[in-house]
């Protein structure tokens, strides 16, 4: 079997069934925040976009208290292993979620070796994530093309569905 279908190793000594591995780079491994660049024609020279999470407690204002780079990881995912198989998603993922330990250098699943190296990061099942869904385009493309009828997803069609019965019953009378 080829290295790049083998995961890395159960973090001995505790086997965890529902342990899922997530391969990837954190975006904010040097600062409080992700820097992603967002070239736009309004702007003369290339601007980032500044993705940070904060807390807000009862009576704080807004935006007074980041969350430290060590409480949450910003990563874009690649790829993960889960039961022993690896897999990759269709696109890259950009995920937040507070990590139960440190990430490390990847291993298994065709992720080490890299310069700079490729992390990886063990969460369980019931791990809470947030997911941010990122289009880059024309509004002419993302947002006027991508809604003409047969481009759009199945569950933004509206199902309406009527089941008819006799006084409660489901079933036929026969005859």
């Amino acid at each position: 079997m080829p290295s790049e279908m083998i995961p890395a190793p159960s973090g001995a000594p505790v086997y965890k069934p529902n342990e899922i591995l997530l391969y990837g780079v954190k975006l904010n491994d040097k600062h409080d925040f992700a820097e992603i660049p967002f070239d736009s024609e309004v702007t003369v020279q290339q601007s980032t976009i500044a993705l940070r999470l904060l807390v807000q407690k009862t009576g704080d204002a807004l935006g007074t208290k980041p969350v430290e780079r060590d409480r949450v990881s910003i990563i874009v995912a690649y790829g993960y292993a889960y039961e022993g198989g690896c897999y990759r998603f269709d696109k890259p993922r950009l995920l937040l979620f507070a990590p139960a330990s440190e990430e490390a250098n990847a291993q298994g699943c065709g992720f080490e070796g890299f310069n700079p190296p490729y992390k990886m990061w063990r969460i369980t099942a019931k791990t809470m994530l947030l997911e941010v869904a990122t289009s880059v385009g024309l509004a002419e493309d993302l947002v006027l093309t991508a809604n003409l009828p047969g481009n759009r997803p199945p569950n933004t069609y509206g199902n309406h569905m009527e089941l008819a019965h006799r006084g409660g019953k489901l079933n036929r009378s026969g005859g």
